[in-house]
Order: C-alpha cells, then structure tokens, then sequence
C-alpha cells in the first residue's frame, strides 16, 4: 500500500523529479518502527521502516526491474531467495572518522552519521565499534585518520586504513593489537575455507556464506533431485522417502546447529548379500524406481559395510549406482580418517562434563561424596573415555581413573588406585568406557541381551565400578551416565568437528559427481601443532566392519590415564565454539517438515 508524504524536491531531471521525505502525512499499514536508531539519517539501510519479509519483495521487485531496464530482458517468473537473520548479519563494515568521532556517512551526503552500535552488523564488530570509540578519546588516537575499515570471522580481525591525510604509524596499529583480540597482521582465513587479503572485498551476509557457495555450486544436471529415507536404510527399504526440495532454506540451515538425526534414524543391520540378497535386490528396485543414481550413506562402520554392500549389488544386477559412504560416528573408531565427525564434539562434551563435575565433588569431598564415576560411549574403542583426560592439566586433576575398553579390568589394581587417590586427594573420579571387559574378555556390565546389529547389550558399568568402591573401602559415591547427552550436546559442539562436518558431506558430492564408487571421504591430519587438515579419500571396503582402536602408545604405562601423544591427538578435535542461536533462553532448533515422496512401487515391504 502506498504512503501520503511531504517530499522536498533536490533535484529535478526530464521526467523525474528526485528528492527526500521531510513528513509522513498518512503512513502505510506495513510500516513499522526502525530497530536501528539512526535510520533516515545513515545512508546504510533503506528497508529497515518494512517487516522482513516486506523487505524481500521490495528487494525482489527491484531486482526484476534492473533486470528488465538494464539487461533488456525479462525477468524470470520466480526469483528464488536465499534468506538469513535480518540483523546480526555484516561481517565488514567502513568507519569514517572526525577527529574523535566515528560513523558513517549520511544518506547522499558526506556529513558524519556518529554511532555507538550497527544492529545489522556482527556481535563481534559491533564490539570493535565500541573499541575504537573509547580509543578516539585517548591522545593517541591519529586525529588525520579520515576512513577504515574492519572485517571480521567472528573470531579473527582485519583491519585496513582506507584514507588518512597522512601515514598512519605502525605504533597505532600495534596499539590497535593490544585493544583487539584476534587482531591478524595479514590475510585472514574465513572460517578455514577463504583466504581473505588485505584490500579485498568479502562481504556477505555471514549467516549464510555456506549456502550462498551451496547454491552457486549445485549440480543441476546431473542431481535434480535430493530424497532422504525416513529413518536411514529403513526407509529406503520401505520406499519411505522425504523430499528435502520441500523444506524452507531457513530450516535446512537449521540443521547445522540442530542436534539428533534430522531424517530419523535406525539400527538395522543389513547382513551379507547370500543372506539378505532380497533385501538388496529391494534397494535397488526403490533407485530404479525413482531413477536415482547416488547414495550417500553416513555412518559408522556397520554403515560403512552396507554402503560397500549397495554398491556391490549395484554392479551384479548392472545398475549404475554410486554409492558413497560419509564418515560420522562419535565413537571415531572408523579405519583411515584420522577422526570421524560427532567425535570432536562429544570428546568436548565429555572434557567439560568430567572437569566442572570434578570441582563440584571436590568441593563435598571432606565430609560427603569421596568418589563420582561417568560412565561414556566406547563398546571396543576408548576414545571418548580418553577426552575425558583432558579435564586435567595438572598432577592431581581428574579425572583421576580412566577405564579403556582397550584394558582388561583388574579389580584388585583399580581398588587399589581409588583408594589411593583419596588418600592424597581426598577424592577420586573415575571416566570409565561402557565397553570395559575383564581379562577373559566378557564385559563388566553385560545383560545378557543382544542389540539389533548383534552386540551384546550392556547394562550400565558405571554403577557397577562404583559399587566396588563402597563395598571395598565404604565410600560414599555418584554416578552418572553420559549416555545420548554425549551425542546430542549440540550447545556446546566443537568449531572443528562442524566444519569438518560439512567438508566431509561436499566431498562425498564431489566424489559421487566424477564418477567415483565405493568410496569416502576422509579427514587428513597434516599437522597437530597447528592443526591443520585436509580432506582425502578411501575405498570403503578397506574400512567396513574395520575398528581402529585406541592406540596402546596414547595409554599410560599404568592402564589409567592418557600420554602426551593423546592429548596432542584429541586438543585440536575439540577446538573452538559453534553456539546455536538462542531464543528466550533455549537454544533454538529446527524440525523438518518431512514431506513425503510419492511412491511408485506397488509391492510394501516389511522390515
């Protein structure tokens, strides 16, 4: 709807009449209050007095219109929107400066627009914005600096000196260093995949840098069309598919910070094919029937076993499936990769849990609780029972115990080692793997039942070590049970493990798309100190139903502690932070809408 307003006329041409709104007389039923106090002056935003989505179709419109007038041509029937965060969103900004005020220019003018804070610019410029305001006031501060410009990964910072009336000294900008955390002297690294250098032009809104680079990159002609099985393998089997070409871009950006399987997930093991060949035969009868010609499967090593499977299938009954499996298993047990997405974070998780409940029974200690025991994951490989090391960094810190599935179980040594700890700290806590066996190789918690993939199901070792200790010693004790906390922690993930995460997921495309088959993407250790990674390539039958276990060289002489060697491994798996966004105190997830595939067979089947 249009607005009644009193217009001042600035300038006058054939036809066009072009000036600037000195009233509003009659406003429109869209308009709303500007979250940004110094809209109408800053000439930065011009949408902000529209909702959101008023905006996009303002934005949407004026795209078609420049496409028709300038580029002489029709503009499409539909102009898709890649959509983020409305505020929150610049990752550069550019400062002007008079004397000892900052701001921006105003609207077509080259007046100061002075500002304390830029609601669409990011936390972490906005926090530099503040920076530099108290550092105008100091005497330091080089009154003939007229324009920089700062850039920011929300992590590191470059900063680039665009105009002064004369040069800028090199004690500014180490002063510059000593206020500003992360501060790079040259090029920057934007998230681990652009090399941004000084002078560049990389700005983006930083909420959606991956789907931007998703978008440009998409493969139309050779992928039309992206189904998932509800429930993984199940719903393949079932032809109970869900087409993702559904979902908003909003809810599938969702899905980086979104703990648990989006799609669903199953434990349902696919024997060999003698065994079960209908069960294969029926996967391939689901492709055919929907012309599909990749599969991606992501998993552990049972996962990893059945994509090899597909694929095999796939050549006897001379269907052109590629199959290609995709690393990703908490328990980081998977041969070649030197580590598996989910690990990193729930390596973390574990970290964090066992040193903040470390200082909580320290603190009962003298007259309460002696001994605390967490139980994690680990069925035959120790590796997040080792992150559980990392809580401690000096002699005496716990956790004191580790129990390794890759250790047999000595009671009469474990007592003994609890008891001593109490003795000399005055208490004891125990990171003990769920897979703990005893020398003849049963494990300590066993119940005597079977999972779905065939492992023995366990009942719960933590209260059983526990247990030991109070019976031998009298100790009062706690236990807890990590458990699916572990795994879906997503509030407290690690940087490195997500953007491993998704580097694995493009690769598996990218392999599939030059043809390759049998295969996965692998992470490539090149150095711990620094870390850096790549990604590489393995075929998936050197990896199905292959566990790498905790190395004997990362276990201490005395089977209950980590060596120098682990803690150089696993510190750099679980660096940095990847908060979700939060909403009124939660952390704010999605759910997909799920919306199914049609079917086409006429056949069900039942798993």
């Amino acid at each position: 709807a249009g607005e009644r307003v009193r217009v001042e006329v600035q300038r006058e041409r054939r036809g066009l009449l072009e000036g600037r709104t000195v009233e509003i007389l009659q406003p429109a039923a869209e308009r709303v209050a500007a979250e940004c106090p110094y809209f109408g002056r800053c000439g930065g935003c011009h949408y902000q007095h529209l909702p959101y989505p008023a905006q996009l179709a303002a934005k949407r419109a004026i795209l078609a219109e420049v496409i028709e007038r300038v580029g002489k041509m029709a503009p499409p029937n539909e102009i898709g929107l890649l959509t983020g965060e409305p505020f929150g969103y610049r990752n550069r900004v550019q400062l002007h400066a008079d004397g000892g005020t900052l701001g921006y220019r105003e609207a077509r003018s080259h007046r100061l627009c002075a500002i304390e804070r830029c609601p669409v610019a990011s936390p972490r410029l906005n926090q530099i914005v503040a920076t530099f305001a108290e550092m105008a006031r100091d005497r330091r501060w080089p009154n003939f600096l007229q324009t920089l410009e700062v850039f920011t990964d929300e992590e590191r910072v470059q900063l680039n000196v665009l105009e002064a009336a004369r040069p800028i000294s090199r004690r500014f900008f180490e002063w510059c260093g000593e206020r500003i955390p992360g501060l790079a002297d040259g090029a920057l690294d934007y998230q681990g995949r652009f090399r941004v250098s000084r002078n560049s032009f990389f700005q983006v809104n930083r909420f959606l840098v991956d789907e931007l680079i998703e978008t440009a990159l998409k493969h139309r002609d050779k992928i039309g069309k992206l189904y998932a099985g509800r429930h993984g393998i199940v719903g393949a089997l079932t032809e109970d598919m869900i087409d993702t070409g559904k979902e908003s871009a909003a809810a599938v950006r969702g899905l980086r910070h979104t703990p648990g399987g989006a799609f669903g997930s199953a434990r349902y093991k696919l024997s060999g094919i003698d065994k079960s060949r209908t069960q294969y035969e029926r996967l391939i009868e689901v492709f055919k029937a929907h012309d599909i010609g990749y599969f991606f499967y992501n998993g552990g090593n049972d996962s990893m076993d059945t994509a090899h499977k597909v694929s095999e299938i796939g050549v006897q009954m001379g269907y052109p499936i590629a199959c290609i499996g995709v690393p990703k298993t908490v328990d980081n047990d998977l041969a070649i990769t030197d580590c598996c997405p989910g690990f990193g974070s729930a390596a973390k998780y574990i970290a964090v849990s066992t040193r903040e409940a470390a200082l909580d029974v320290l603190s009962m200690a003298r007259t309460s609780t002696k001994v605390f025991v967490l139980e994690v994951m680990g069925r035959h490989a120790g590796w997040i029972a080792a992150a559980g090391g990392l809580a401690g960094e000096r002699p005496g810190d716990a956790p004191h115990i580790i129990l390794f599935p890759e250790i047999a179980f000595d009671r009469t040594q474990f007592l003994a080692k609890v008891k001593s700890c109490v003795e000399r700290f005055g208490y004891c806590v125990v990171v003990v793997s769920e897979g703990v066996r005893t020398a003849d190789g049963k494990f300590l918690a066993e119940a005597g039942t079977k999972d779905a993939f065939g492992h023995a199901q366990l009942g719960g070792v933590g209260p059983v070590v526990a247990q030991m200790t109070q019976e031998a010693f009298g100790y009062k004790f706690h236990w807890a049970v990590a458990d699916y906390l572990q795994r879906s922690a997503r509030h407290i993930a690690s940087k490195v493990d997500v953007e491993q995460a998704y580097a694995v997921g493009k690769a598996a495309v990218e392999l599939a798309l030059q043809g390759k088959n049998a295969v996965m993407p692998t992470i490539v250790r090149k150095s711990s100190e620094p870390y850096r990674w790549g990604i590489g390539q393995a075929p998936l039958a050197m990896i199905a139903n292959r566990e790498k276990k905790l190395p004997r060289s990362y276990i201490t002489e005395d089977g209950f502690g980590i060596t120098a060697a682990c803690r150089r491994y696993l510190l750099p798996l679980i660096g940095g932070e990847d908060y979700p966004p939060y909403r009124q105190g939660l952390p704010a997830y999605v759910t997909l809408k799920g919306v199914p595939v049609a079917k086409r067979l006429s056949t069900p089947f039942v798993v």
